[in-house]
């Protein structure tokens, strides 16, 4: 009598999404979902389905890619930068505005971020999420910085707010977009230095 094939896959500790390599997973399939995750079943047409507190999967029909998604998703926590000096207006003349701070998001919907954003890749770990979060924020940082125009130098506390008012919502919806939850945007310095001190 045929026996169906069991799949098995060690997933790494620090693998939020992981990829079970191959794809095209023949009905009859069994695999073993590790502790800790659960299983997303792709079809071939992009329907999807999660499976959570099974330890074996017997494929009930063919199925196309299929992840392991940790089920216990930390906060992450990261420190954010300005790589570079921004040209702003303020109640003096032209200065150059350079800030940082540190932001707490969390991986909420992983079916959301394997649909808008993996293509090639094998895993996400919170690296890979910190360098796309990162990367976003100096484009945010322009986006809202024009309407902030000009700047109070003596109201350093008014212009954080005001800055982390405006950036927070955009910073929010993007990451709402693939499936991060914004959970905290903290501004910790906003510095001001002439073109001259700049260069």
């Amino acid at each position: 009598m045929f026996k169906s094939k069991t799949i098995k896959y060690d997933i790494e500790n620090n693998h939020l999404i992981s990829k079970l390599p191959g794809q095209d997973f023949k009905k009859g399939t069994t695999i073993d979902n590790p502790p800790g995750y659960e299983a997303v079943l792709i079809d071939k047409d992009g329907s999807q389905e999660v499976v959570k507190n099974q330890h074996k999967i017997k494929l009930d029909r063919s199925v196309y890619y299929i992840y392991y998604v940790q089920s216990n998703r930390k906060v992450i926590k990261a420190r954010w930068g300005t790589p570079t000096r921004i040209k702003v207006k303020t109640n003096e003349d032209i200065k150059t505005l350079g800030g940082y701070g540190h932001i707490e998001f969390q991986l909420m919907n992983p079916m959301r971020y394997i649909n808008t954003r993996i293509h090639s890749e094998q895993f996400v770990d919170e690296e890979i999420l910190t360098k796309l979060v990162l990367s976003w924020i100096p484009d945010l940082f322009h986006q809202v910085i024009e309407d902030l125009q000009p700047f109070d130098l003596t109201q350093e506390s008014k212009n954080v707010l005001k800055l982390k008012e405006a950036l927070s919502p955009k910073l929010s919806k993007a990451l709402d977009e693939i499936g991060l939850q914004l959970k905290s945007l903290n501004i910790e310095n906003l510095n001001f230095q002439s073109i001259e001190e700049a260069e």
